[in-house]
């Protein structure tokens, strides 16, 4: 199976096959496929795909997937050949020619500000669409957006369902699932994370399309304590490696950005202010 494939300006195609290998370019009057990309294991790199070419052929936007982190967005130097990574996403993404990306993340499709020549991206991402059909597991966790744009930049997309209630459980390292003794509220629950000290667990509820919350067990594991209050969209817990403390991303002062709280005394600190929309992750 392939991960998609872009056909550019120069007849050149490139595809991404899946199992780990790449991205490849092949002329459109066939031939052998040259190897363009490689995943780099030693970061941790899983797969590359969903590949598109810039107009300008200086480069190419791809997804990345890596060990133990959500899928990124990356873009390809045709000079350098090398890529650097952008922002979080699921599936692929498009460029327009008012100078953006078009991508989705979760079931939010998102709209950037790109610049071909530079190829970076510039300030926060604004919402397209709210509810657009998404998957976070298919095609080796490249994910997939069920969204397309034409040249003339109509947006074709499937509508994603209402947020879908499930409820996280246990399981074993042979794979026995015990239900939580103290299940949390309803919702959709995604992200889960153990701390590395007591094993407590945080996790992230979605209560409606877009309102995000991260709630943590205490240690006996028979409450549940909803970790943020503020903003409207709090994802992506850490732990602190001494367990004392729980990093995420919260909009509560406008942009995503990365924010700490202590667990003992509820103090709150902004690690980072920036712009330009910020995922902690661990290493």
């Amino acid at each position: 199976g392939s991960a998609g494939a872009s056909w550019g300006h120069d007849d050149v195609i490139i595809f991404a096959p899946v199992g780990g290998r790449g991205l490849r370019r092949v002329t459109a009057s066939g031939g052998t496929p040259e190897v363009l990309t490689e995943p780099n294991t030693q970061v941790g790199e899983l797969e590359h795909g969903w590949p598109h070419i810039l107009p300008n052929g200086a480069g190419v936007v791809f997804t990345i997937t890596r060990k133990g982190h959500d899928a990124r967005l990356a873009v390809l130097s045709q000079d350098s050949q090398q890529w650097t990574l952008l922002t979080p996403a699921t599936g692929g993404a498009q460029y327009l020619p008012t100078g953006h990306l078009v991508y989705a993340f979760d079931d939010e499709l998102l709209s950037i500000e790109f610049d071909p020549k530079k190829l970076t991206v510039q300030g926060s991402p604004r919402t397209v669409d709210e509810r657009v059909l998404t998957s976070t597991t298919s095609f080796g966790r490249l994910g997939k957006a069920y969204f397309d744009l034409s040249t003339t930049r109509t947006l074709v997309s499937l509508p994603a369902p209402s947020v879908l209630e499930n409820k996280p459980v246990w399981v074993d390292r042979n794979g026995k699932i015990t239900e939580m003794a103290f299940p949390p509220n309803p919702g959709h629950y995604s992200t889960p994370r153990l701390s590395p000290q007591d094993g407590r667990l945080a996790i992230v509820r979605q209560a409606d399309v877009l309102g995000r919350e991260t709630w943590i067990q205490n240690k006996d594991r028979e409450q549940w304590i909803q970790l943020t209050e503020m903003g409207s969209d709090n994802r992506s817990p850490v732990w602190a490696s001494d367990g004392h403390s729980l990093i995420f991303a919260s909009n509560r002062l406008g942009p995503q950005n990365i924010f700490s709280k202590t667990l003992v005394t509820g103090e709150v600190t902004r690690l980072l202010a920036s712009s330009d929309p910020q995922n902690p992750v661990s290493q």
